[in-house]
């Protein structure tokens, strides 16, 4: 059985990865320098605790970082686990699962 999914990581895994890997992944977008007033979530983040959670910190200005994203037709729990294997403390990563 397929499981499609989205796989969701942030600067600092995407930085451990080999340039032939990087290049499987799309930047969403850049992060930093947020202010509460003026960002009210995306495609990837439902609300502030949502993203901050993801990047592991405690004030939106304290996020400075790109978030990538990769498709898969057929994520396996191996695999699932070997990508959270590359996070911090389960930071900058999300896996959606289609």
């Amino acid at each position: 059985m397929n499981i499609p999914a989205q796989l969701v990581i942030g600067s600092y895994i995407y930085n451990k990865l080999l340039d032939q890997e990087q290049e499987k992944f799309k930047l969403f977008k850049r992060y930093n320098n947020l202010d509460i007033s003026e960002w009210c979530g995306d495609n990837y983040f439902y609300d502030e605790d949502d993203l901050l959670d993801f990047w592991g910190v405690k004030n939106l200005k304290d996020i400075n970082g790109c978030v990538y994203i990769r498709e898969f037709d057929n994520l396996t729990r191996d695999e699932e686990k070997f990508w959270r294997s590359l996070s911090l403390n389960g930071n900058e990563i999300k896996i959606y699962w289609c």
